[in-house]
């Protein structure tokens, strides 16, 4: 997993306050979830989403595996449950009505056994009818990033670059460099790993577990391969 070590303090400068993407979120769970009062977070990284659904009356809960990330989500959210753990093994007492993991957090995962351990390890802490819910980078749009210029995204009081590789095993690196504004501090780089697999494959195992696999795109509507980005919602 990747720790987000030097990314962790302009993460939220850069990526603004994803109040739209909480709010999309949002949607989906009361859609397809709609007595749902429990909510884990999975990869909650500073806790915007969560803060947002915590504000809309959920009892949220949430977890990271980087120290710097969830040290950020804590000074946002004193009073929500939150803890270290990881992806593949994280472990609660409670159950959930619904466990989310957004913002391409499982393409992180560079193996297929790792995601079938995340889909399993959601299944057994959601109680019956709850939902898993997902996004993910798909292999195209990977695949898209690696032949392009590198991505510039401004933010208040920092820019970043990011330029995408693809290296061996269909691990595609993403190299960022983040210039604050201020002339005296220093450029702060981070590499992060990415890996995506068919859209058919994921959505052949998780119907191993979950009763339904819904797959929906940006637009809403089903996806293809070559879609940038999609939402899988996994009904036990």
């Amino acid at each position: 997993m990747t720790n987000y070590s030097n990314f962790a303090t302009y993460y939220d400068d850069i990526m603004g306050d994803r109040k739209s993407d909480a709010e999309n979120i949002d949607k989906l769970i009361r859609k397809y979830s709609p007595k749902a009062k429990k909510i884990l977070e999975t990869g909650c990284g500073t806790g915007a989403v969560i803060g947002y659904l915590n504000k809309k009356g959920y009892e949220v809960s949430g977890f990271d595996a980087s120290d710097e990330m969830l040290a950020l989500a804590k000074k946002r959210l004193p009073a929500v449950k939150l803890s270290r753990q990881d992806l593949t093994s994280f472990n609660f007492e409670d159950k959930f009505d619904a466990v989310i993991c957004v913002f391409d957090t499982v393409n992180h995962l560079l193996d297929i056994n790792s995601w079938l351990m995340f889909f399993k390890n959601s299944y057994n802490h959601l109680n019956n009818g709850g939902v898993l819910l997902f996004d993910m980078n798909t292999k195209g749009k990977l695949e898209q990033l690696s032949k392009s210029s590198p991505l510039v995204k401004k933010g208040a009081s920092t820019s970043m670059s990011i330029t995408v590789t693809k290296q061996e095993n269909d691990v595609y690196n993403w190299h960022i460099e983040i210039q604050p504004n201020n002339p005296l501090l220093s450029i702060v780089s981070e590499n992060i790993k990415e890996v995506s697999f068919p859209i058919d494959k994921i959505t052949d195992d998780l119907r191993k577990n979950y009763s339904e696999v819904k797959i929906i795109g940006q637009d809403d509507k089903v996806t293809l391969e070559k879609t940038d980005r999609v939402f899988f919602v996994c009904i036990k």
